[in-house]
């Protein structure tokens, strides 16, 4: 028996020991060889099950096809090689041409369709082959694997390429190096394997059937050991030099012939099985066409509009929670409708115990397909709790009560699966999404010693404005106050608190460096904004060309 089969569930235990070392290196600190983060999501992962099952039918194919070529039809190795050229040549056309497909269809619909066509070839393969198959019938089948074959491989790194950071692109790299040195040898070796175990069955079970013919070959060939594909020509010779009659000679031949072709046509349908199989990864990939992928907030914010336009009640947008609170804000600003907006994700990844992004995303429909939720502006939804996008923030890394919203509290809870409001919060102002991006605004946190050296750099680093958080109510070292006067002059200057809630103060401390002071030197006060939510506002403002004058009317609704 072959060790192919054992040796490919040993290393399925071994890859299965390397992710968990990896896992445990990860949360020791230290580096691993390989950054899990790359096969995280679900259409990472079928990208690289699709991947792994397209390069291991290349390579059974190229194990099984050239033996065949070589031994039915007598060809020389470099007769074989030009033979197949026609398949290597359109993998690689295909992969260069696949990619002005990519703005028609969605990565999961090329994926499905390269496994098809896959499949498609295989069955084909098995239906017409015969003993004595010509080559142009090898071609033709081999151009359409090839064409399955090179979509499927280009669209497939490209789809971990893209889901990945930009940091991880080495990782990605090596992820499907290894991939495909792994699957191009897993599907050599069970190519190998199944076509001599089942050239092997098929010749043992025919002679089964001439008692005397087994007989007579089992005294002088060891049969169970040396049964594998070969010519005519090689097994004639091999049986001449024994005492086998010429008829049994003449069967001998036969059965192999017959045997050898069972064989291929066999392992042609489970190749076929395998690529129709790995269809269920393939319609796991992106289901989006790359001009359907917003760009940024602003575009995500149009689209909504659109869709309330046409007839939605209501929008869930889901995303990691590291800037939730950011996000919501910015499209509390942009979306101008009374139909409710509402941002979710989940604190736990799905593989977690407890992971509670379905009850979030429930939570979330829920809530914005309710008439309640309607003129509340944009609504954040997380653990049950309903929160105004302008007073939400995150205040833990890891719980998934990390959202509070410090100020107000949340103004509802989910009970029951219903939204049960306990405060309403007036719409304030929205801005327009026709003027583009926000202009750059630098964030600028002073803590106790600080000599604000930074904050005289900003106007030539090419910011557009600039959000002080000061400490406590609004307050800046007295040696820094000149300073941001100075700055104030050149760039507008928006004054906000480090402190987690509260408002900037306006008129309680006049000395150098407290918020009457720093107004009068041409500062701004944010009200009850946090730093980094009075940046998004600041950013939006600047884009019109009121600019500066219109930075006090702004802020007004949030003092």
């Amino acid at each position: 028996m072959s060790p192919a089969p054992f040796m490919i569930v040993i290393g399925i235990v071994r890859l299965q020991a390397f992710v968990v070392w990896t896992r445990r290196r990860t949360e020791a600190g230290r580096t691993p060889l390989l950054a899990l983060e790359v096969v995280s999501s679900p259409s990472e992962r079928a990208a690289v099950y699709a991947m792994f099952a397209v390069v291991a039918l290349e390579g059974a194919l190229n194990f099984s096809v050239p033996l065949y070529i070589q031994i039915i039809q007598g060809r020389t190795p470099i007769e074989t090689a030009i033979a197949m050229m026609p398949f290597n040549l359109t993998v690689f056309f295909t992969a260069m041409l696949i990619i002005k497909l990519y703005d028609k269809l969605a990565p999961q619909q090329i994926g499905r369709w390269g496994f098809v066509l896959c499949t498609i070839a295989l069955l084909w393969l098995a239906w017409v082959v015969r003993n004595e198959w010509s080559a142009p019938v090898v071609m033709i089948e081999l151009i359409v694997f090839g064409i399955g074959q090179g979509s499927l491989v280009t669209l497939l790194f490209n789809v971990l390429v893209t889901a990945s950071p930009k940091e991880l692109a080495g990782d990605v790299g090596s992820l499907r190096g290894t991939t495909n040195n792994l699957a191009a040898a897993v599907g050599t070796a069970f190519s190998g394997a199944l076509l001599v175990g089942l050239l092997s069955a098929f010749i043992l079970a025919s002679l089964g059937q001439h008692p005397e013919l087994k007989a007579e070959l089992q005294s002088q060939v060891d049969l169970d050991n040396n049964i594998t594909f070969v010519s005519n020509e090689r097994l004639l010779t091999a049986l001449e030099r024994t005492n086998v009659s010429p008829e049994h000679i003449r069967e001998a031949v036969r059965i192999n012939e017959e045997g050898r072709l069972r064989a291929l046509k066999i392992g042609l349908l489970v190749m076929a099985a395998l690529s129709l199989l790995a269809i269920f990864p393939a319609s796991r990939l992106p289901n989006y066409r790359p001009g359907e992928i917003p760009a940024n907030l602003i575009e995500v914010a149009r689209l909504i509009a659109e869709g309330f336009a046409s007839g939605f009640d209501g929008a869930v947008v889901v995303q990691g929670t590291d800037t939730i609170e950011e996000s919501a804000f910015l499209l509390d600003l942009l979306v101008d409708s009374d139909k409710p907006v509402v941002v979710t994700g989940a604190m736990r990844g799905a593989d977690a115990p407890g992971a509670e992004g379905p009850a979030n995303l429930l939570s979330a429909a829920i809530v914005a397909a309710s008439p309640q939720s309607r003129g509340l502006g944009t609504l954040v939804v997380l653990n049950y709790d309903i929160h105004a996008a302008r007073f939400v923030q995150k205040s833990h890394t890891a719980l998934p009560s990390a959202f509070l919203s410090p100020l107000v509290g949340p103004i509802g809870t989910l009970i029951e699966r219903q939204p049960r409001f306990h405060a309403q919060v007036k719409r304030n102002p929205t801005l327009s999404t026709a003027e583009g991006s926000p202009a750059p605004v630098a964030l600028v946190k002073v803590a106790m010693g600080d000599d604000g050296r930074l904050l005289g750099s900003l106007p030539g680093l090419g910011y557009a404005g600039v959000v002080l958080e000061g400490m406590g109510a609004g307050h800046v070292p007295a040696e820094v106050a000149p300073l941001v006067g100075d700055l104030a002059v050149k760039i507008p200057v928006v004054l906000a608190s480090r402190a987690m809630t509260g408002h900037v103060f306006t008129q309680t401390y006049g000395y150098p460096g407290a918020e009457i002071d720093l107004i009068k030197r041409g500062v701004v006060p944010s009200g009850y904004l946090s730093g980094l939510k009075a940046r998004l506002l600041l950013g939006l403002v600047l884009r019109s060309a009121r600019g500066a004058a219109s930075i006090p009317e702004a802020f007004a609704p949030y003092r």
